[in-house]
């Protein structure tokens, strides 16, 4: 018996995998195989299969899995294949996987519901209809889940990717559609020397998932809605509760107004929208397309607007950044505005970019960054506390020609909206702002966490 944990063993053996060349990935395959019988661990070539599939180290992941579909532990290969093939966007296969899987050995409640989902995919929702009731009658504590999963189920049936991609044709002709970052500087810098107001806002999948372009939406996808809220207010302030609050209610509706007033929107591109589909993603899709059919509500509200607004990827405020764009805009500014729950990081700028006067509003960080950010920037309620607070202060604001620099999360897209109204050039910078302070928040670029000022 080896003196070694199993962590360690699992550790070893991915090192080799992914550092070994093809011609010897049988032999360390087998390897681990045979230290699975010597540990009495038939399931030890499973769980480094899915460790190397979820490290992304998809070829590797596969090999392993197809070598234990003649082991003793076929049948959850034969199920963790039919994942692979999922995340690969390879839906077919995946269904001819799990198949096979509920033919051998039967599928678990859990299990059922993710082959009902791959049936979603391939438009069969009367198959996966009935895999959701036999889950939720097995596991009556899954009821919840299989009734989202079946609003989600016929959301993508609604909106598959050819529709989604129609949707998108029909915002590239209308908008100015995958700008580059040169192109939105000279926008900022012209709004900054002429004082006029302007929006740069951001939508990734969080706050694109929120989005509510139809009323008819709200009873058809309720459930959808709902789970999409919940997931991103624990995100936020730890506390899935809030989604269902009414005054909450009263913020989704003010956010879902904010992006008819931006200037530049950074939201999709093609590959965002390709992964999205080919993984499956509830909120990923949810964000494609109610972000595209915004886009199109704006385009009708407004006509003559719409082909001046420019539509570009959601790593906009990365591109500003890393092309020192941001730098150019910052330096030698006579008065800079900074929305953010990193109190350094106002002096910070003030003194790397001669900033005449700097104002600092604070807000309490999101709640899952708390262990990397630290306590003092998740300090406080940011809501309805400092939401309500924040918006009273900018109420009585007078901002002609300042310009402000926002990392609030989705409350700060309505802070960035009435900072606008109030007359300040807007950028959102988002988690810009952690990678300033040197917080990773994120998986940053390298050339924006080259560039901490604190």
């Amino acid at each position: 018996m080896s003196s070694l944990s199993i962590d360690e063993i699992e550790n070893d053996y991915l090192k080799i995998i992914i550092g070994t060349q093809d011609l010897e990935l049988e032999q360390i395959i087998m390897s681990v195989f045979r230290r699975g019988e010597e540990l009495g661990d038939v399931l030890l070539p499973i769980r480094i299969g899915i460790r190397l599939r979820n490290s992304g180290n998809l070829i590797f992941a596969e090999k392993l899995f197809r070598a234990a579909m003649d082991a003793n532990c076929r049948a959850s290969a034969l199920y963790e294949l039919g994942v692979l093939k999922s995340m690969q966007g390879e839906v077919d296969q995946a269904v001819l996987y799990l198949e096979t899987r509920l033919r051998e050995a039967g599928l678990e409640p859990h299990e059922k519901i993710f082959l009902a989902r791959q049936y979603a995919r391939q438009g069969r929702l009367n198959r996966a209809e009935v895999l959701l009731e036999e889950a939720a009658a097995l596991e009556p504590q899954l009821r919840h889940e299989c009734l989202v999963s079946y609003q989600s189920f016929k959301f993508i049936n609604r909106f598959d990717k050819r529709i989604t991609l129609g949707l998108l044709e029909e915002v590239k002709s209308i908008f100015r559609v995958y700008v580059r970052e040169t192109e939105v500087e000279e926008r900022l810098a012209k709004a900054l020397s002429h004082e006029e107001p302007f929006l740069l806002l951001r939508m990734g999948d969080g706050e694109g998932s929120v989005l509510r372009p139809s009323i008819k939406d709200e009873s058809d996808y309720n459930l959808l809605y709902r789970d999409n809220l919940e997931e991103f207010t624990e995100f936020w302030f730890n506390e899935r509760s809030i989604a269902v609050d009414p005054r909450f209610a009263e913020v989704i509706t003010e956010f879902n107004r904010v992006p008819f007033e931006a200037d530049v929107i950074g939201t999709f591109h093609m590959a965002g929208i390709d992964n999205e589909y080919n993984i499956g993603s509830r909120r990923g899709i949810t964000w494609a397309v109610n972000t595209l059919r915004t886009l199109l509500n704006i385009a009708k509200s407004d006509p003559l607007r719409a082909p001046d607004i420019m539509v570009g990827d959601p790593n906009i405020h990365y591109q500003l950044f890393a092309s020192g764009a941001l730098d150019r805009l910052l330096v030698d500014r006579p008065r800079v505005g900074l929305i953010s729950c990193h109190p350094r990081l106002a002096s910070a700028l003030k003194e790397k970019y001669n900033i005449g006067e700097m104002e600092y509003i604070k807000i309490p960080a999101e709640q899952v960054s708390v262990d990397v950010v630290g306590e003092d920037a998740a300090e406080g309620i940011h809501w309805p506390d400092r939401y309500h607070e924040v918006r009273s202060v900018i109420a009585g604001k007078n901002d002609k020609g300042d310009f402000f620099l926002v990392a609030a999360g989705m409350l700060g897209k309505i802070y960035a909206r009435d900072l606008k109204r109030a007359g300040a050039v807007v950028l959102d910078i988002g988690s810009i702002a952690d990678a300033l302070v040197g917080k990773n928040t994120r998986t940053f670029p390298q050339n924006v966490k080259d560039r901490m000022v604190v």
